[in-house]
Order: structure tokens, then sequence, then C-alpha cells
């Protein structure tokens, strides 16, 4: 018997927000819209079954909320 179940690897890209322009959450929030998620999973993983997060916890998680949600895109 095969068995196929999600795992908990994380990949993440983040900011240093202590130094400028990074410390502006505008700038940030204009960086997140600037980025091809798809493009940029699709690139690094090779089509390997990655999928962009929802939030910061992955949904295998007992902390995951459906609920809270990344900026629209």
């Amino acid at each position: 018997t095969l068995m196929d179940q999600a795992g908990l690897n994380i990949g993440y890209m983040s900011y240093n927000t202590t130094i400028p322009p990074l410390d502006k959450p505008e700038v940030r929030h204009a960086l997140n819209q600037a980025i091809d998620r798809e493009a940029l999973i699709k690139s690094l993983f090779q089509d390997a079954g990655a999928t962009p997060a929802e939030n910061l916890i992955p949904p295998t998680m007992w902390s995951w909320d459906k609920d809270v949600k990344t900026d629209a895109y």
C-alpha cells in the first residue's frame, strides 16, 4: 500500500525590517504585491508539488487557521 501525506516542509523569504526602506509596512506590502508567488514557486521547486501558503502556518499543523489569509494579490 502506498500512502501519501502532506509534509511539514516550509520555505520562506523574509525581510530585514530593522533597516530602511523595509522598516516601513507600506514598502513591505508593495513588495509582497510585486512578487509573482506562483512563478517563484515553479522556478524554485520545479513542479514538485509545492503550493503557496495562505498564511504563516501550514495546514498540516494543529495551530493552522483557515481564516488567516495573506494580502490579496
